[in-house]
């Protein structure tokens, strides 16, 4: 369960929840999409950049030299 499902059920509740927020505080569907697309596109860069830069031996989390 935990191998998948959990972790992408987590993530579009949270996905689902942003953007009511956004369209209860008055943003528009066009709004809403390039918003919910500008948050994915940060999320994917920030978590790329990390996995390249921070990862050592074994894969091991360590601050870049």
């Amino acid at each position: 369960m935990s191998n998948g499902v959990l972790p992408l059920g987590v993530a579009m509740l949270a996905t689902f929840f942003y953007t009511r927020v956004l369209r209860w505080q008055g943003a528009t569907r066009s709004e809403t999409r390039q918003s919910l697309f500008t948050l994915l596109l940060f999320a994917f860069m920030a978590l790329t950049v990390i996995g390249v830069a921070f990862r050592g031996e074994n894969m091991a989390l360590e601050m870049p030299l």
